[in-house]
């Protein structure tokens, strides 16, 4: 396995990967690799010939300095996980790989950006102003440096999910997007890599997924979805985590939804301590 650090070395290298007919394949992270990161490999590696992990902690979708200073790196072990599970080249570029004009031109909007459709309004979008501009910024990078036939975004960021959807749709940038299923410890908290930075408060963030747990049953037999909502907040509050929001949104727009048939997705994200975490779950009513 190759580890690449520029722009134009690991187009070379891709190069000659479509010179010899190869399917190229591309996992987007991070970086401190997880089961869930792990399960995003072993569902594309199968659909290519080649298969590239982007390992790059995207300055530009952090709303908070200190929040990107703590997130979470591990070069080495991320390696030897990328190594075990198959991946052919990591590709960790520098900031300045990814930003040649610089931060500050970035964010004075002097640099060409790359903005987010309607799908990033609300939830994430509306805490987290910008997240969803530097998602689809650094991902139209991702795609234009390795021109992937076929890339992987897990449904955890079920609402960047949807932003890259339709990025990909309405720039005509022709990935094959496969989307991974959630993957959860056994306790039920869904893989994240911030769940390293909970500490002591680890379960005590057991009871954002337990909360969704309930409420999915609650709405599937058929119960007032404002009002389990509410209830999941509340109960949420009692036990010290402050919920940002829980919603039932349509799956395919983001469009917030009180009654439904067949499909719909709860969101949720809340503040764990001083980690925030966010969840989600089909929920699924004839």
């Amino acid at each position: 396995m190759q580890l690449i650090r520029s722009v134009k070395e690991m187009r070379s290298d891709l190069d000659k990967q479509r010179g010899a007919k190869q399917r190229i394949g591309l996992v987007p992270t991070m970086g401190a690799l997880h089961q869930g990161h792990e399960s995003l490999i072993h569902l594309i590696r199968p659909e290519v010939d080649y298969l590239v992990l982007w390992l790059f902690v995207n300055p530009t979708q952090f709303n908070s300095p200190d929040d990107l200073a703590k997130y979470p790196r591990q070069l080495d072990r991320d390696l030897e996980v990328a190594r075990e599970a198959g991946v052919d080249v990591v590709f960790a570029p520098s900031v300045e790989e990814i930003y040649p004009d610089g931060l500050e031109r970035y964010y004075a909007g002097h640099s060409v950006r790359v903005h987010a459709g309607d799908c990033s309004f609300g939830f994430e979008g509306a805490h987290r102003p910008g997240h969803f501009d530097g998602v689809a910024h650094v991902v139209t990078c991702f795609f234009n440096i390795i021109r992937p036939d076929v890339a992987v975004f897990g449904e955890k960021d079920f609402q960047q999910v949807k932003v890259v959807q339709q990025l990909n749709r309405d720039l005509h940038l022709g990935v094959e997007l496969l989307i991974a299923p959630l993957k959860r410890e056994a306790s039920g908290l869904a893989l994240s890599s911030r769940n390293a930075l909970l500490g002591d408060d680890a379960q005590l963030a057991l009871s954002l997924s337990r909360a969704l747990f309930r409420a999915k049953t609650r709405i599937e037999e058929g119960d007032d979805v404002a009002e389990v909502l509410a209830e999941a907040d509340a109960s949420l509050r009692r036990e010290s985590i402050e919920p940002e929001y829980i919603e039932l949104v349509d799956s395919m727009t983001m469009s917030p939804l009180t009654h439904f048939e067949g499909a719909a997705q709860i969101v949720a994200a809340a503040n764990v301590g001083t980690v925030r975490l966010i969840d989600t779950m089909q929920v699924r009513k004839q």
